[in-house]
């Protein structure tokens, strides 16, 4: 016979004292918690075999790391589950700490209506409690400024009591600064000197490489370790040209 929770079959007229045996079939994404009376005899008022299954679920864990870019800054996701977004559901919100082992933040959090949720650098949604077997996708809308270098796991089935996991790594996209110097007129060894500001802040004690034109006006790098000082500045004869590496784009 067959039946779905919260349903009984009940037989009538078994003679008191008799054997009996019933048996639970194995059903896949179930694993049987309970069965009790499941063998035994008849007794005076009855008897009744209980069998309580619960659903395998697994877990759904979407991480993100941030190379070169502001800790501040959020990325947005969006997760599918059984191919429909995954709206409105809870999730825990880890973030790393100085020894790079998760943690997880006080509060509340919950995707919206789309299946989106943010993320900053370091921190990890995690997802309890969804059936096993069912397909999941997640996928990380584009950010200005950044480079998706890495997305692992992206998609795949939820596996019973396991941890399918979603990681995703973006770089921010930098360029480089060069500021030239040309002297009309001048002695060749006046210097000039010059204040660097990047994002309204001194670019202090930045490296740079230092570049000197020559005889066919093309410019050489010159040997040596070259940095602003505390106050964002630099020094620069004519037919010289510091760069810059390495600066965020925007």
């Amino acid at each position: 016979l067959k039946l779905k929770g919260n349903q009984k079959a009940t037989f009538e007229g078994i003679a008191t004292g008799t054997d009996y045996m019933v048996t639970e079939e194995g059903q896949t994404g179930y694993t049987q918690k309970t069965a009790e009376n499941a063998t035994g005899k008849i007794g005076e008022t009855g008897s009744v075999a209980a069998f309580v299954n619960s659903r395998d679920t697994g877990i759904l864990s979407v991480a993100k790391t941030n190379i070169g870019g502001n800790a501040g800054d959020e990325f947005t996701f969006v997760v599918k589950v059984d191919g429909k977004p995954y709206a409105e559901k809870a999730y825990a919100l880890y973030e790393k700490d100085a020894t790079g082992a998760y943690q997880k933040a006080s509060g509340t959090y919950e995707t919206d209506a789309s299946g989106r949720l943010t993320l900053k650098g370091n921190q990890k949604a995690v997802f309890e409690g969804i059936v096993s077997g069912t397909p999941y996708e997640v996928t990380e809308e584009k950010q200005a400024g950044y480079t998706q270098t890495k997305a692992e796991g992206t998609k795949g089935t939820i596996q019973k009591e396991t941890e399918s996991a979603a990681g995703f790594e973006n770089t921010r996209d930098t360029k480089g600064l060069s500021i030239t110097k040309a002297n009309e007129g001048g002695n060749a060894d006046d210097e000039f000197t010059f204040t660097v500001k990047v994002g309204g802040e001194l670019y202090a004690g930045k490296t740079y490489d230092l570049y000197q034109k020559d005889a066919n006006g093309d410019y050489q790098k010159v040997s040596g370790t070259y940095a602003t000082d505390a106050e964002g500045k630099l020094k620069l004869k004519g037919n010289q040209k510091a760069t810059f590496e390495g600066i965020a784009t925007g």
